[in-house]
């Protein structure tokens, strides 16, 4: 999932999901909060490993449909 692309967002107001963010991304850590708190999503973030190399942040996103007619606003 790209985490600068509005289908990312549509697709998570949708249907709800993980979004990982690479944890030296703090730019990107930033744009996913920024977008998730404009719609209002609600989340919890976690840090996971899958190695001692690939740690990353890991959102945990509900669904919340009624965030798309907000989007087209």
């Amino acid at each position: 999932m790209n985490i600068y692309d509005d289908r990312t967002y549509e697709k998570l107001a949708k249907e709800g999901g993980p979004l990982p963010v690479e944890i030296d991304d703090h730019k990107g850590y930033q744009e996913v909060e920024r977008r998730l708190s404009a719609l209002r999503l609600p989340r919890s973030v976690s840090i996971k490993a899958d190695s001692p190399v690939k740690v990353y942040y890991l959102f945990q996103v509900k669904p919340r449909p009624e965030a798309l007619w907000e989007m087209a606003a």
